[in-house]
């Protein structure tokens, strides 16, 4: 795997910006024929000074991650946010640690990405909430990511979500 890391890019505004170029092979299983395929892509991660803080903050050990397609302007495209919040116990508020563009919604991107705070800002969750995707919690469970195991759970918001829609698929609840 070809990893060309660019160091942090921009300071400007109080925001702190990394740019990494990676490439690698990725078996998609999706394709029938089952072929490896060459995938590119640049990671983009990015937050303030002060929200960047938050990812090694002794008063923060939850965390929350979660992947939208709605947040990025179209000529963005196919790319997608990823966003880190936390919930600090001391001030029972959740703050925003950072946001990530990533193309592809795989193990090795979601990787680069935890990878990279956990180099670079310390980050060291005892717990990380997110939604149902297989190539998140596959990158979550590396062993060499991080060095005490993290607890993965899944988010309440998405598992009432997914239930509601499997009630609709059946019609026990109406089409809404």
């Amino acid at each position: 795997m070809e990893d060309l890391c660019k160091n942090i890019v921009s300071e400007n505004f109080e925001t702190i910006v990394k740019s990494t170029d990676v490439k690698y092979e990725y078996l998609n299983l999706k394709n029938k024929e089952n072929k490896t395929e060459t995938r590119e892509q640049r990671i983009i991660e990015f937050g303030t000074k002060e929200s960047l803080k938050n990812l090694n903050n002794k008063e923060v050990n939850e965390y929350f991650v979660d992947v939208t397609f709605k947040s990025i302007p179209k000529k963005f495209w196919p790319y997608k946010l990823l966003t880190i919040s936390c919930f600090n116990q001391k001030d029972k508020i959740t703050k925003i640690c950072c946001f990530a563009c990533i193309k592809y919604l795989d193990k090795i991107s979601y990787y680069k990405v935890f990878s990279f705070l956990k180099e670079i800002f310390s980050f060291k969750p005892k717990i990380i909430h997110t939604d149902y995707e297989a190539a998140l919690q596959a990158a979550l469970k590396e062993k060499d990511l991080f060095q005490n195991p993290v607890l993965h759970t899944f988010c309440f918001f998405h598992f009432s979500k997914a239930i509601k829609e499997q009630m609709k698929k059946i019609s026990i609840i109406k089409k809404i």
